[in-house]
């Protein structure tokens, strides 16, 4: 990721802030059972907006952008049993902020 901030006038910036993170496999318990294992995943998450002064802001953002269908956890207590459990992760998520600082 990187992040980028460029003033726009006096007290207005726009700030942007782009992240990528890539792993190649999930493994959710020792030993690196492949069983109970991700392949691999790559999330692309952001935010953006403007500043105002310091104490200002207006932001969009969003995470897993790609809605990469992943999970974010595998086997717990399940695993014991045989039967493991699996947690999905959240599905792309975006939103929108509004700060204050005082």
């Amino acid at each position: 990721g990187f992040t980028l901030d460029i003033p726009l006038t006096d007290g207005i910036r726009f700030f942007a802030t782009p992240t990528v993170t890539h792993r190649s496999r999930i493994f959710f318990e020792l030993p690196n059972n492949p069983l109970i294992s991700q392949d691999a995943v790559t999330l692309v998450n952001a935010r953006a907006g403007l500043a105002f002064g310091d104490r200002f802001e207006v932001a969009a953002w969003v995470r897993n952008a790609t809605n990469e269908d992943y999970l974010l956890d595998a086997g717990n207590t399940g695993g014991s049993f045989g039967i493991p459990t699996f947690i999905p992760a959240e599905p792309r998520f975006y939103g929108a902020s509004v700060t204050a600082r005082f």
